[in-house]
């Protein structure tokens, strides 16, 4: 959220994890534990005997049966002072005092904790500048997450408007790969050739290519409807090269030209259109 916040293309930066609540951490010296002959497990389980609700018994009756839940009392679970009163056996037998094996610290945490399914979920929300893509944000926050090393034990992922723009660019290229592929199938079909498909879509790429770099020329983005004007050029230009492969066929097959003569043919034929 720092980061973002100095970055000028975000704005409006806020979070639903409130640091308000007051909490208590415990900070054990692991090698003097290890001197001691105390295991971190059995420091957890004397933590939790106290401060959660372990079954220990259950007390059966005639009528109905009763969980039997041990805890610390409710005066030695207000402060962090109580501490000092667990006592964890080591390996030798003897008892030592979790007073002895770490120091209790005073921080903020948070007041509420969101989950998504099993995990704790932290949500960020932002607004953008003026005239900043959302494609320019997303690709921001990645670089901000790799310069401050986010752990590899944080799972990011997009929700809202981020969202739908991410799975919209993924699935685009698919669509586009499935739609060139039923293309030659059918112009294959078509013209039962290999090599005639291929020629066709030759055409395709300096096409795509140079819609892309107009939009760069005049400082566009590559929004939705610029997505939409290049497939419709992709498919004029696919349909001029379908037009000239029919007409280039029909002058091998029904008035014999060779590949020279087609080409002379073919100039006089569209100067005298042009005329």
């Amino acid at each position: 959220m720092e980061k973002m916040r100095d970055d000028p293309i975000f704005r409006d930066v806020t979070s639903d994890s409130q640091q308000r609540g007051l909490q208590a951490t415990l900070k054990i010296d692991r090698d003097k534990a290890n001197l001691l002959g105390v295991q971190i497990s059995d420091i957890r389980t004397a933590l939790y005997a106290a401060y959660g609700e372990r079954q220990v018994s259950t007390i059966y009756t005639s009528s109905a049966s009763y969980s039997v839940i041990m805890e610390a009392a409710d005066e030695d679970r207000q402060f962090e002072t109580s501490l000092g009163k667990i006592s964890v056996r080591s390996k030798n037998g003897n008892l030592v005092q979790l007073s002895s094996l770490g120091t209790v610290e005073r921080t903020v945490g948070p007041t509420v904790i969101n989950h998504q399914g099993q995990l704790q979920a932290i949500t960020l929300a932002f607004n953008l500048a003026p005239d900043v893509p959302l494609g320019v944000a997303t690709d921001k926050i990645t670089k901000i997450g790799q310069e401050i090393k986010l752990p590899a034990s944080i799972i990011t992922k997009y929700g809202g408007d981020a969202a739908v723009f991410q799975d919209s660019q993924a699935s685009q290229i698919i669509l586009i790969v499935a739609a060139l592929l039923v293309i030659y199938v059918l112009l294959g079909v078509l013209y039962e050739s290999y090599i005639h498909p291929l020629t066709i879509l030759a055409g395709l790429p300096s096409a795509a290519v140079g819609a892309l770099l107009t939009l760069m020329m005049f400082g566009q983005d590559l929004t939705i409807i610029a997505t939409i004007g290049i497939l419709m050029l992709i498919g004029i230009v696919k349909k001029n090269a379908i037009m000239m492969i029919d007409f280039a066929l029909h002058a091998q097959r029904e008035q014999g030209m060779t590949v020279n003569g087609l080409k002379i043919n073919c100039t006089v034929s569209f100067s005298r259109s042009l005329a």
